[in-house]
C-alpha cells in the first residue's frame, strides 16, 4: 500500500492513484487476474524511475479482507522515456508548416500532417490508404519518379523541388 512509511518511496503526484488501486485489488475476487498500474518510484539514488506493477490479493484474514498484496515491478522508465520523444515528435511533425507524409515501403499512405491537408486540398482520410500519386502533375517524367522512390526505399533522404496536383486540380510546387 501507498500509505504510511513507504509513502515517500512514491510520487507524491501518482500517491491518490495508488490509493484508489489498492482498493481495488483489494476488492478482487481469489481467481481475478492481476491488475496492472503505471507510477512513479523513487530509486534509492535519488532518480524518479517509471514502474509497472501488476497487483493480485495475496492474504486474506478470517473475515476475507486482503492483508497483503503480490506486486510485480518492472522499470519501464526506457519505455516512458520513449513514449514521451514520440509524443513530442508527433506534436511537431502536427504543428510543421510543411507537409509531411509517410508511406509504407509500396507507397501507400498511412500518415499525412495538417499542413498536407491546407495545401493539397485532400483531408486526411481521402489521403490515406492512397498513393502520393494523387499528387502527379504530369509535370516531371516516370523517370523522375522511379529515382525518387529509389533514393527513399534505400533509405536516403531525397530532396528537390517538383510540381505536385491539388485536389482542385490547379498546380503548387
Amino acid at each position: 500500500s501507498p500509505d504510511g512509511a513507504g509513502r515517500a518511496l512514491y510520487h507524491p503526484d501518482d500517491l491518490p492513484r495508488l490509493s484508489k488501486h489498492a482498493a481495488q485489488v483489494c476488492e478482487l475476487a481469489e481467481d481475478a487476474p492481476a491488475r496492472p498500474i503505471e507510477f512513479r518510484m523513487h530509486r534509492g539514488d535519488g532518480e524518479w524511475i517509471w514502474c509497472l506493477s501488476w497487483d493480485v490479493p495475496f492474504e486474506r484474514d478470517r473475515d476475507g479482507n486482503v492483508c497483503k498484496i503480490l506486486s510485480t515491478f518492472i522499470d519501464i522508465t526506457d519505455r516512458k522515456k520513449a513514449e514521451e520523444e514520440r509524443a513530442r515528435l508527433t506534436l511537431a511533425i502536427e504543428q510543421a508548416g510543411e507537409a509531411v507524409v509517410i508511406t509504407d515501403d509500396q507507397g501507400t499512405i498511412e500518415y499525412v500532417n495538417p499542413a498536407f491537408e491546407r495545401s493539397t486540398g485532400y483531408t486526411r482520410e481521402e489521403a490515406i490508404g492512397q498513393n502520393p500519386s494523387i499528387l502527379k502533375s504530369g509535370e516531371q517524367d516516370d523517370v523522375f519518379y522511379q529515382e525518387l522512390w529509389e533514393t527513399l526505399r534505400a533509405g536516403d533522404t531525397w530532396t528537390g523541388r517538383f510540381a505536385n496536383k491539388r485536389k482542385d486540380g490547379t498546380l503548387y510546387t
